[in-house]
């Protein structure tokens, strides 16, 4: 009888999920970057503050930035300015704040 070898390393993927949160409104991102965010869809944004928040798993981290520049619906990059320190989140806390911090509009 051949034996399989059990492996010490256990192979998981995490959930994970980013986003921008600004004017009670929240676009999803195909990515991020330490000075910028890739958005999953277009969007119209005026300069404002916002929120990039990630999801993983059960955890929520939320960093405070600031969008210096409009943002039009064909913009692929978007620069963003970090603007405070990370937050990280309970999961049964709401990560985003909902007050809006600027007019957005989805596109």
């Amino acid at each position: 009888m051949m034996m399989l070898p059990l492996s010490s390393h256990r192979h998981f993927s995490a959930d994970v999920r980013l986003s921008l949160k600004t004017g009670g409104k929240s676009f999803e991102l195909a990515g991020a970057g330490p000075d910028e965010v890739f958005p999953r869809d277009g969007f119209e944004l005026a300069p404002c503050d916002a929120e990039l928040v990630m999801h993983v798993d059960s955890q929520t981290f939320t960093w405070p930035v600031r969008i210096d520049h409009a943002v039009v619906p064909f913009d692929q990059v978007v620069k963003v300015r970090r603007i405070g320190e990370i937050r990280r989140s309970n999961p049964n806390e709401s990560a985003g704040n909902e007050n809006g911090l600027c007019n957005a509009q989805a596109r």
